[in-house]
């Protein structure tokens, strides 16, 4: 699990050093929902149970990542940015 959280934060300091990350998302919350999209589980039944092909569930992470963390000209706002506040 330790390395698993080593690997999001990586994955987020190479992202933050290409693009401010979005109002409201800090460093840690960003590891955090990095740490939770890796889940061997999730790719798991994504890729096993709901068939996707690996290059699906990559193109799907690295969307998602981008979605959750960063703004993304032209995205639309989300219900729950809606909430925050953040649109």
């Amino acid at each position: 699990m330790a390395q698993r959280q080593v690997m999001a934060a990586w994955i987020v300091d190479g992202l933050r050093r290409r693009a401010r990350l979005r109002d409201g998302i800090d460093h840690a919350a960003a590891v955090d929902t990095v740490w939770a999209l890796m889940d061997p589980a999730l790719s798991g039944r994504l890729t096993g149970d709901r068939h996707w092909s690996p290059a699906r569930f990559r193109d799907w992470f690295a969307d998602a990542i981008l979605r959750l963390l960063f703004s993304v000209p032209g995205q639309q706002p989300n219900a729950f940015d809606q909430s925050l506040g953040l649109s």
